[in-house]
């Protein structure tokens, strides 16, 4: 289940979610669906988040003593706070599924 942060995430990215087709009992339900954000996507997102800052010598992402989810959500808020930098790497990321 997409959470609304990961909704706000794929919205100012521009990533669109995709569309599932399922027949029951005789009907057709048109509903969508947001890709998953697997924990690999979530490494690709620091090594992105982390080349934007690395010529200033400082590390947005700090992982000790964080939880996973509390981890997942800084990712997310950096990247739609870095939206402009950020952009064309991010969509590139999930246009290649």
């Amino acid at each position: 289940m997409t959470t609304d942060l990961e909704k706000q995430f794929f919205s100012t990215f521009g990533v669109e979610p995709k569309p599932l087709f399922s027949t029951r009992n005789g009907y057709t339900d048109d509903a969508y669906c947001y890709p998953q954000i697997t924990d690999t996507h979530y490494l690709s997102l620091i090594v992105i988040l982390n080349s934007l800052f690395d010529s200033r010598g400082s590390y947005p992402i700090v992982a000790f003593g964080l939880t996973k989810e509390i981890l997942k959500e800084r990712i997310l808020l950096l990247c739609i706070f870095y939206e402009d930098q950020l952009k064309k790497s991010v969509q590139a990321l999930f246009k290649e599924e």
